[in-house]
Parts: C-alpha cells; structure tokens; sequence
C-alpha cells in the first residue's frame, strides 16, 4: 500500500481502494492513516485540569513523537475568536470548522482585525468568493460601529448579493448607465426594478424568489439610492491626464529632454515650471487639478513671458501654451452656454461620491456599490477615487 501514489495507473489505484474499502466495512482490523500536517507556529503548555495555553512560537514537530488527539473545546480556543459578549457570537461566525470531530464547531473571527489587513480570496469562478465577501460584509455591519464599506463590483453581484443590507441601511448604488426615467408613474418603477434585475447577476438559489427581489428593488428606486455617474473609458482618462497641471509640467519635462530641441526654449523651461508651481501652490492645487477658466491668467503671464523672448514661431513651448490658451477659451464658452445644466441636482459625480464616503453623520450611506463596466476601467476609477479619499 505504501507505493500506492499517483505514478500507478488510475484503474489500479481505484481496485485497490475498492478492495480496502471493503475490507472496513466487514470489520478489518488493518489501519491506513495518511496523515499531511504542516506546523502552525503554537506549541500547547498544558495546565493543570484540562487547562491549555497556546503560545507562539515556530517550532517545527519531531518526527517520531508522540500525538495527541485535540478536543472540540480546545481546537475552539487555538483556532476561533471569542468575542467579550457571549450573546453575540452570531455576529462573529462565518461558517463551521472542517474536519476537526464529528460535531460542529462554529469558526468565529475577529472581523476588526480582518478588516484592518489585506486580505485576499482566491478560489474558481462559483466557488462562493462573493458570498463570502457578502457574509463577511453584514457580520462587519452588526459588529463594528461606524463602519463603512465601498465596493467596486466589475460583475454586477453585488447589487443582489447584500440587497436586503442595501434596503435597509443608509446606502447608495451607483450604476454607469441610467435606469429609464421613474417619473411618478407605479409602472415605471416596476420597469426600472426588472431592468436593474436585467443588469446584475442572480445566484440560482434565489432565482425562486424573484418576485421578493424585484419589491425589494422598487424599494431601493422609491428610497431614492440610485445614482448615475459617467465614468470616462482607459482612453478617455490617459487623454485627461494631460488636461491637469501634473501633464502641463510632464509635457515641459519632455521639451527638455528632446536632443535636438532649441537651446532658447530649454532655458526658459524652469522659469515656466516654477511660476505654475506657485500658482499651484496659491491656489492650494495638485497635480491631478485639472486646468479651467481659473487657469488663464496664468497662461497668460506665461504667455507674455514667451512673446519676450527671442523665440521661433514654431518652438514647441509656444504651441504647448497658444494651444492651451485656445482650449481653455472653448471651455469657459461651453461652461457659459451649460448653466442649466450644471443646475441640475440630479448631477452626481466623483466629488459627490468621495463627500458621502468621507461623510460622518449617522445618516450618510454606510455602503457602497459601484457597478464598473469593465477591468481596465475598474482599475483607473479605484485608483482616482482612493486618491482623492487621501486628498479630502
């Protein structure tokens, strides 16, 4: 039996199985144990009665030493998290342990500390990694006070998975693209429940109860928790880089690293650069400001400063600011011709998004769902999100 591994065929490996299986079943007295272990970095100091301490300490086992069989009560206490109130342990229990006895024991975690380091799940599409993020979500939301949780959901799961949480505690979804309008018309707001069902991925054990799910939904719309935010494609965000202050200073970084450029214009180059660093920093700017009307007066200092000096009319320097003179222009008269728009208090944008967020009052949406359309995307919105979070 010893040589029995995954070198011999299939077909025997299963005979012999087969054979000792039967072997058990009438009542043999011969024993195969395989046993796989790796140390856990404890070693137990046993007390006196049944008392154990666990301390941590890296020792690897002996080979050859005697092994003793853990009880439920002490596997418990070296694996599980005992919260101070006993009553509310449900709050902490994420499942049950496997393979320790044949009675359940419940696997309780610290969810402050889980939260507090990165954690990661990896496992096969539909193994139950979004359930388990959802599980591990509402136990936060009975456990920890003031807690709040912001998910950037590139799969649409999430909009159903935590629905009941999402109805019943402050929260706001956020999908890319607009449901039909609601207006006040009952059966409009049936159509918008079934287009965002449309939209988001039902687990099939809830497929049953659809109808609950789509009142659940209505709820949501006639609560007034949805909001649309466009989001700009890969494309579109590495084109509006070079609309903030932080591409203006790249593109001069560039002028002076050109091998053939003009001398002239390489020697004006930090003096333009400091004068938008201290526009920058009275005006309390990053780099990742995007440039507008309140910009121009500093494009036209610089502009003063380049007709000065002996420049050719087609230095690069002078294109760079001619043209962003020309932009920012375009823009002021397309912001004048929008104030209807921008009256709007249906406008939701990042800014509205990372003000909830950072909000404090008991009322602000404690949970967050944003649906993303795509990966790419997901990554460069996270991103400007969380800098902003910093930021504010």
């Amino acid at each position: 039996m010893l040589t029995l591994d995954r070198n011999q065929p299939g077909a025997i490996r299963k005979e012999f199985m087969t054979l000792i299986e039967k072997e058990w079943q009438q009542g043999s007295k011969s024993t195969w144990i395989e046993i796989v272990a790796a140390p856990t970095g404890y070693i137990m100091q046993l007390k006196s009665g049944r008392e154990s301490n666990f301390i941590r300490k890296n020792i690897a086992p002996l080979t050859g030493a005697e092994v003793s069989l853990l009880s439920d009560e002490t596997v418990q206490r070296l694996i599980c998290y005992t919260p101070k109130d006993a009553k509310s342990v449900e709050h902490y229990t994420i499942g049950h342990l496997l393979g320790a006895t044949d009675n359940q024991i419940p696997f309780t975690v610290n969810v402050e500390k889980l939260l507090h380091y990165h954690v990661g799940e990896f496992a096969f599409t539909g193994s139950g990694k979004s359930n388990l993020t959802s599980l591990v979500i509402r136990k936060a939301m009975n456990s920890i006070p003031n807690v709040k949780f912001v998910i950037f959901d590139i799969s649409s799961e999430y909009g159903i998975n935590i629905l009941d949480l999402l109805r019943s505690l402050p929260s706001r979804i956020v999908l890319t693209e607009s449901l039909p309008d609601r207006g006040n018309d009952s059966d409009n707001t049936v159509k918008m429940s079934e287009d965002y069902l449309i939209r988001h991925v039902v687990p099939e054990a809830l497929v049953e109860v659809k109808k609950e799910i789509l009142e659940s939904v209505k709820e949501i719309i006639l609560q007034d928790k949805i909001r649309m935010l466009t989001i700009p494609s890969e494309s579109e965000q590495i084109m509006l880089q070079y609309s903030t202050y932080g591409g203006l200073l790249r593109s001069l970084a560039d002028l002076t690293n050109e091998k053939f450029g003009a001398a002239a214009q390489k020697v004006l180059v930090p003096t333009v650069v400091n004068m938008i660093k201290q526009f920058m920093k009275e005006k309390n700017l990053n780099e990742d400001s995007l440039m507008d009307t309140e910009t121009k007066p500093m494009i036209g200092s610089i502009t003063d400063l380049l007709s000065r000096a002996k420049l050719p009319a087609n230095a690069a320097i002078l294109s760079i600011f001619t043209n962003l003179q020309l932009a920012l222009e375009e823009a002021s008269s397309q912001q004048n011709g929008g104030d209807d728009h921008k009256s709007d208090n249906s406008r939701y944008d990042t800014t509205n998004l990372v003000n909830e967020i950072l909000q404090e009052d008991p009322d602000s949406p404690k949970l967050f769902v944003i649906n993303l359309p795509e990966a790419d995307v997901a990554r460069y919105f996270c991103a400007e999100i969380i800098d902003l979070t910093i930021d504010s």
